[in-house]
């Protein structure tokens, strides 16, 4: 499952125009800034902010059906999709590139939806908590 979802944000990881994609929450976290605040301060106001952000994803996903057993991969699959919304690709070619992850989703014991629905559930969630 973690090399599926890794194969997902990884192609997720570059805009296309020979850039990396953008920055990931620790790089933002370490990235210098220009305020008067103290660095702890800015670091731990940005990771509050992260960890509020992840929070509603999660609560997103579950709201919309899906369960996930481990946070941190729901989490990085979510961050793979609004990179890949970042740099311009289609919805319609997440969502494909989704599926190998999803469909694993979809046969879980209990899982009420399909593929192709859990796909949905993941880049609703994410455009509406992660972006």
């Amino acid at each position: 499952m973690t090399v599926c979802v890794a194969a997902v944000v990884a192609c997720g990881g570059s805009t296309g125009d020979g850039t990396d994609g953008p920055e990931s929450a620790a790089d933002a976290a370490s990235a210098p800034t220009t305020s008067d605040a103290s660095p702890q301060a800015e670091g731990d106001a940005l990771a509050e902010s992260v960890t509020e952000q992840e929070d509603a994803y999660i609560a997103g996903l579950s709201q919309y059906g899906v369960a996930m057993q481990s946070r941190e991969t729901a989490v990085q699959l979510g961050r793979g999709i609004c990179s890949r919304i970042e740099a311009g690709t289609d919805e319609s070619d997440i969502l494909r590139n989704l599926e190998t992850v999803t469909a694993f989703l979809s046969r879980q014991p209990g899982a009420q939806l399909d593929s192709a629905e859990v796909a949905q559930r993941f880049v609703d969630a994410a455009t509406a908590e992660l972006c």
